[in-house]
């Protein structure tokens, strides 16, 4: 069974280099890094958008691009 997509508002659980995130996809008015809401608009969550659990994602950063897998999405 396919897990749902991630969409707007999703919940999203990431791991970068053996680290764990929780990140919620949110409009780019309702950004606040230090809750975890990222934008839609923003590149890592543009990569994220229809992606489903167990997928990779690689997002250009300043410096050089990084592997992001969903973990899980809420």
């Amino acid at each position: 069974m396919k897990s749902r997509p991630v969409i707007l508002y999703s919940k999203v659980t990431v791991r970068v280099n053996n680290t764990e995130y929780i990140f919620k996809l949110v409009r780019s008015d309702e950004i606040n890094i230090t809750q975890g809401k990222i934008s839609i608009e923003a590149p890592l969550g543009k990569a994220l958008l229809n992606k489903r659990a167990k997928e990779k994602v690689w997002v250009k950063t300043p410096i050089g691009k990084t592997k992001y897998q969903i973990i899980a999405i809420d």
